[in-house]
């Protein structure tokens, strides 16, 4: 076995996909540019007397991230909106693939479940740039790797 990384072993992440859930619907979200999924511990920091050092105690994780995407679709305003107008914030799983065919690494999939959209873009106008973007923040519940 090599003791280092090739190049060409590096997952692309150009040659991922995201599938999303949304209330019984399944969609390829082809319009993203960027998908990320992160997850913080949360922790207290423990002071005992008679030491120097702080120690750190984990007591949980929570599940963030955020996507952005070309501004093309209402399906993300259509989430909040629904909201709106019933009190009821829908939430939605995705499934989240890398796989470089150039790449010996193989297929990296994970499903997060329990997505809330906490922020969106509700409409833009930007002269300065050719396309427009809308960008995204969630929280998740669940992950399944």
């Amino acid at each position: 076995m090599e003791k280092y990384i090739l190049g060409e072993d590096t997952i692309s992440g150009r040659e991922g996909k995201v599938m999303a859930t949304i209330d019984n619907k399944v969609y390829e979200l082809f319009d993203l540019t960027k998908f990320t999924a992160d997850i913080e511990l949360d922790t207290t920091e423990i002071k005992p007397i008679g030491v120097r050092h702080t120690e750190t105690k984990v007591h949980g994780i929570k599940g963030t991230g955020t996507f952005s995407g070309y501004y093309v679709s209402s399906k993300y305003r259509d989430i909040i909106l629904d909201y709106y107008k019933t009190g009821k914030m829908p939430q939605f799983k995705a499934v989240v693939v890398n796989e470089d065919p150039a790449s010996k690494a193989g297929r990296q999939e994970i499903m997060i479940e329990g997505i809330t959209i906490t922020k969106s873009s509700f409409g833009m106008l930007d002269n300065s740039v050719a396309v427009s973007y809308t960008h995204l923040r969630a929280h998740e519940t669940s992950l399944h790797l």
